[in-house]
């Protein structure tokens, strides 16, 4: 089996690869997590005013829009090709496509389902690494990290 283009891991810390290599560090947590927010919302797009608010409660308007766009630039940038999949359907929105992507959240929320198979549980289980993004305490990400968690649990 061939490795996927991009590997997304959040549950548990956060690592990802791009055709099989890790990406290097980004500058802040928050580039984390803006990613794991487009993945959770995938495929709807989330307001660009929505994140930045979300993502910097405390900073002026200017001030949150402008950090936005800089860790964009840094997530797009550590991400290479792969970058392109962070979309702007509109000059309000950001959106991501998981096409071929490999994310632990995406495969979690896939198999936890109440027609779920006994192999499909399994799998939801082995996928569970611990608390979306680790013990990172991005508060814009606590009612996804329980909500994840009571998928597992769940399962």
């Amino acid at each position: 089996m061939s490795e996927p283009p991009l590997k997304i891991q959040l549950l548990g810390g956060f690592q990802v690869w791009v055709e099989g290599t890790p990406i290097p560090r980004l500058r802040t947590r928050k580039g984390q997590a803006l990613l794991a927010h487009l993945l959770l919302k995938h495929p709807a797009p989330i307001q660009r005013e929505w994140l930045a608010g979300t993502l910097w409660p405390d900073s002026p308007e200017e001030q949150s829009n402008h950090s936005l766009r800089q860790c964009l630039n840094d997530l797009r940038g550590v991400l290479g090709n792969e970058g392109k999949r962070i979309q702007s359907p509109s000059r309000r929105t950001l959106a991501f496509d998981a096409e071929g992507v490999e994310a632990d959240i995406l495969d979690l929320q896939k198999y936890v389902k109440p027609t779920a198979s006994q192999e499909e549980l399994l799998s939801a289980i082995g996928l569970y690494g611990g608390h979306l993004l680790g013990e990172s305490g991005e508060e814009s990400l606590l009612k996804a990290q329980e909500e994840l968690k009571q998928l597992f649990l769940n399962a």
